[in-house]
Parts: structure tokens; C-alpha cells; sequence
């Protein structure tokens, strides 16, 4: 079965809750890749949030989506997309499905739509960052033909992994 999908714009009174949404698993990733508390990645996450989103929902370029089965009707997942019209780039800042949906071909769908919607925007390039142990997520990019252009790498240095 291949999965039909549709983005739909989420209402302003909605946005907290998308966020919160994508923050907890957000701000483990960026603890274990940090070597970092997972308080002290929160609080980066949510500045990096703060940043990012200077104007929350009306931040021009960014676009937040619910991904909805054409089917069913069901909310099966989340977009955060940003459009910048200036570079002609798109960056899919987050896609999330949710656990219950998963591995149902509706992340795959959703990029196809992501894709389709930046391409009409007159965006030439979608650029998204994936942290290195997430291999799944990894997997679907590839087979949807991005390509990795840089690689970001770190080491801890705390005196209990100097020792």
C-alpha cells in the first residue's frame, strides 16, 4: 500500500503544542550528540526554538503542517518546513510521524509533498539535518535521493571520558 497524503497549515493556537511535540525527542538526540545533560539540551533546544521562531508563528518562511492520510482523513504526523525564497532553499526542520503510523510509507509521502510544495515556492534545494545514530530516518533520505554535503563530528572531552 502507498500511502496519499496532504500538508495542512496548523492554526496559531496550535503551535505550542507542535512544538512541545517535537522538543523531548529533539532534545535527547542533541544530548547524546552534545555529550550534554538532557536539561542542558533542553534549554538549548528551546533557545535554538526561541531563535528560529523570533516572531513564533508568524516567523516568515516557516511553515508549520499537520500530515493527513487522503484516505482516512487521520493525522498521521507533523512538517516543520521554512522556505527561504532569498537562497531558494527549503529546510525541513522536523518531520515526525506518529509511533503509531510508522513505517506505513508516510514519511516518504510527506517528502514527496515537501518536495513538490519547495519546488512550486521556487526552491532549487531541500536541505534537512539528520543526527548520526538516527539510521532509519538516514535510510528514507537517502532513498529519497539527498545526499549528505557535510558532516559535523565531535568528541567529549569531560575528565570521566579523558581518564
Amino acid at each position: 500500500m502507498v500511502a496519499c497524503v496532504r500538508l495542512e497549515s496548523i492554526a496559531e493556537s496550535e503551535l505550542d503544542n507542535f512544538l512541545d511535540t517535537i522538543r523531548p525527542p529533539y532534545a535527547v538526540e542533541r544530548s547524546l550528540a552534545d555529550h550534554i545533560s538532557y536539561v542542558e539540551a533542553e534549554q538549548f533546544v528551546r533557545r535554538q526554538f526561541e531563535d528560529s521562531l523570533p516572531l513564533g508563528f508568524r516567523t516568515l518562511g516557516h511553515h508549520f503542517l499537520r500530515i493527513v492520510d487522503t484516505v482516512t482523513a487521520v493525522h498521521v504526523g507533523i512538517v516543520w518546513l521554512r522556505l527561504d525564497k532569498a537562497s531558494h532553499a527549503a529546510y525541513l526542520n522536523n518531520v515526525t510521524v506518529s509511533p503509531e503510523h510508522r513505517r506505513k510509507g508516510y514519511a516518504s509521502a510527506a517528502l514527496d509533498v515537501v518536495a513538490a510544495r519547495a519546488h512550486a515556492e521556487g526552491c532549487n534545494v531541500l536541505a534537512l539535518n539528520v543526527f548520526a545514530p538516527n539510521t532509519a530516518a538516514q535510510r528514507l533520505y537517502r532513498k529519497f535521493g539527498l545526499e549528505v554535503v557535510s558532516m559535523h563530528m565531535n568528541m567529549s572531552l569531560s575528565d570521566a571520558d579523558a581518564a
